[in-house]
């Protein structure tokens, strides 16, 4: 599990590179709200689109090699963001991106919870989950001062390092095997609890999805620099990493639903209140309760979802499933949010409009996820 954790965290730091460059460089190639949306949203399309695949020669083939290939792309397109000079060229660069993403985390959730025992899953799936977001709070910071210190170009380098590191720890030590052998070819079944799980990562990730688009262009609005940005992103993502840590053992004591209800509703409080405050403690403090709302929820929804799976001996299927509901989410979210902004006139009233709509998404997920999640019968 360690070289699985390793491999996560190389990779996820040189992906985060660029969370507090991207909405900024697609600004200044003068895209529009509903071309940043678009940036953001098709990384996520075509990982969705590609997700059932990939899931399906997870559970039938060998996941390592999946997850090496997977790294290997994201090691060369790193390099492809530094040579894009339009917003069609970036746009593009992002559809190969996050067809590589889908060969990545999926399969690494499946490995964890095929070698996890039910007791124990909610927490190795909040260390795999806290290892994801530990890369993703670093590379914001180092980012941002790449890209103050030394351009923009830097930072993109950096990444594609980063990823190559991921590729040969995953070479050397991720673990082969641990395939299920099915004697009957068995028909994908969604519980209804999983199908609850699905439609509130749709919901929370269509509000979750205007931070990492739009917060750094209000940010960049109200004056502060790229480090600065990069700092917010770090704070938000380090606090759900860290919390992450211990967050699964709620799920494994108090269950699926309770963490998800508490979480959403500081997760909802925190969207609304961050782009109302102009002091960067201020903005600093709220990023981080907002990393703790994420780091509360993630685990419980994984654990569901990877229960589930390992009881129909579905697990790179169902958390396939389970990020691709994310990938619908964040894919419909920025675009969404685009259009909110061009229609307010874009500027701080225009991200402030987003930031209302998503935190009212953010608890109706969490009403939703209330009443359904019980339910097990399969649909």
């Amino acid at each position: 599990m360690i070289s699985i954790l390793l491999s996560l965290f190389s990779v996820m730091l040189g992906v985060g590179i660029i969370s507090p460059l991207l909405p900024v460089i697609a600004e200044n190639l003068q895209a529009t709200g509903v071309w940043i949306g678009l940036i953001f949203a098709s990384f996520s399309i075509s990982r969705v689109l590609s997700l059932p695949l990939f899931g399906y020669l997870a559970d039938k083939f060998s996941r390592k090699k999946i997850f090496s290939t997977g790294l290997i792309l994201y090691t060369i397109i790193a390099i492809l963001y530094a040579f894009s000079q339009t917003k069609e060229e970036l746009l593009l660069v992002r559809i190969l991106h996050g067809t590589s993403s889908a060969m990545v985390i999926p399969i690494a959730m499946a490995q964890v919870a095929t070698i996890s025992n039910k007791n124990e899953l909610g927490k190795n799936l909040g260390i795999v989950n806290s290892s994801i977001f530990l890369g993703m709070a670093f590379g914001p910071l180092i980012g941002g001062v790449f890209a103050d210190k030394f351009g923009y170009s830097s930072a993109f380098f950096a990444m594609s390092a980063f990823s190559a590191l991921s590729f040969l720890i995953a070479l050397l030590k991720f673990p082969e095997g641990n395939v299920v052998k099915r004697r009957e070819k068995k028909r994908i079944r969604i519980t209804k609890s999983v199908f609850t799980a699905v439609i509130y990562r749709i919901l929370s990730s269509m509000g979750r999805g205007s931070v990492m688009s739009f917060l750094p262009i209000y940010l960049s609005a109200i004056g502060m620099s790229l480090t600065q940005i990069g700092a917010v992103l770090f704070a938000n993502l380090i606090s759900s990493s860290l919390i992450q840590m211990r967050s699964g053992i709620l799920t494994d004591k108090y269950g699926f639903v309770k963490p998800v209800w508490f979480g959403s509703f500081i997760g909802a409080v925190s969207l609304f209140l961050i782009v109302r405050v102009e002091n960067y403690f201020e903005v600093l403090f709220l990023s981080i309760l907002l990393g703790v709302s994420t780091a509360i929820t993630l685990p419980a929804v994984s654990s569901l979802v990877a229960h589930e799976g390992v009881k129909l001996s579905l697990e790179g299927s169902y958390m396939g499933v389970l990020s691709a509901s994310k990938s619908i989410g964040r894919a419909i979210g920025p675009v969404i949010s685009g259009i909110i902004y061009d229609l307010a006139g874009g500027g701080v009233f225009g991200v402030r409009l987003i930031f209302e709509v998503a935190a009212i998404l953010t608890i109706f997920a969490a009403l939703i996820y209330k009443r359904g999640v019980e339910l097990d019968e399969v649909i």
